[in-house]
């Protein structure tokens, strides 16, 4: 299993909605996934995650998003693409 860390993605970041028609701000993180549930300041995704900035798309089977450190924890087919 592969596994991938990004760590502080965004200085400053809010988790925005699914709506691919819209074009994040650079203080924007957007997060999809099949499943998804928080723990505190977690945000757990599983099955075909995507989480995209402005500048980044990351793709992977599952991940963790810490909102407080803005810190990301990929797992599984990991993939990133720079925009």
């Amino acid at each position: 299993m592969k596994l991938f860390f990004i760590a502080a993605l965004l200085v400053s970041s809010t988790v925005v909605g699914m709506s691919q028609t819209d074009r994040l701000r650079s203080d924007e993180i957007r997060l999809q996934a099949l499943h998804m549930n928080t723990e505190g300041d977690i945000q757990r995704l599983e099955g075909n995650v995507r989480i995209e900035t402005a500048a980044v798309v990351l793709q992977a089977d599952e991940a963790s998003f810490n909102r407080k450190t803005n810190e990301i924890d990929a797992q599984g087919h990991v993939h990133v693409a720079l925009k």
